[in-house]
C-alpha cells in the first residue's frame, strides 16, 4: 500500500492525492505484466537487500494513457537499520524512449542503405560516414574519414 505521494505524482497520474493512496498496487498499470514487473523490482530490492533498485514500468493514467517511468526503488530503514518500507523516485521517460528508438531507427538506416551517406564539417573534413560511402571509394572507413 503506498503510504505517501507527492503532488507532481497526483498531477503526472490525474488522480488527487487521496485517491492514489487508495488504489491497488495493479490499478497503477494497464496489465498484470507490468504490476508484476514492479512488484517483482519491489521484492527484489528487499531480498537482496540493495539499497537501490531500478526499474521501468508502464503506468496508466487517469485519462486512459499509458507513460513509461523510470522508477528507482530503495529500502527505507529504521532507526536500527532494518528495513520497514519503500521509496521510490520516477520520471517520465517516455518521450525520450521514443526519440532514441527514432534515433536507432534512423541509425540503423543510413548504415545499412547502398548508397552513400557522409557528412563534412565546413573545413570539408568527414565527420561521419555510413558503410557504403567508404566501401565505394574502396577505403577503409577510418581512411576515409
Amino acid at each position: 500500500m503506498c503510504t505517501f505521494c507527492n503532488e507532481a505524482t497526483s498531477r503526472f497520474f490525474g488522480y488527487p492525492r487521496a485517491k492514489l493512496l487508495k488504489m491497488h498496487h495493479h490499478d497503477r498499470y494497464p496489465n498484470s505484466k507490468e504490476a508484476g514487473k514492479v512488484f517483482s523490482a519491489v521484492h527484489e530490492t528487499y531480498e537482496r537487500n540493495l539499497s537501490v533498485n531500478y526499474v521501468d514500468a508502464n503506468v496508466l493514467c487517469s485519462d486512459g494513457k499509458v507513460r513509461l517511468l523510470e522508477t528507482s526503488i530503495s529500502l527505507i530503514r529504521d532507526a536500527k537499520g532494518e528495513p520497514v518500507g519503500f521509496r521510490s523516485v520516477a520520471r517520465d521517460v517516455t518521450e525520450r524512449r521514443k526519440m532514441e528508438r527514432e534515433l536507432a531507427r534512423y541509425r540503423d538506416f543510413v548504415e545499412n542503405i547502398e548508397d552513400s551517406c557522409a557528412e563534412f564539417d565546413l573545413h570539408g573534413r568527414c565527420i561521419f560516414c555510413n558503410e557504403a560511402a567508404h566501401r565505394m571509394m574502396k577505403y577503409s572507413r577510418r581512411e576515409f574519414m
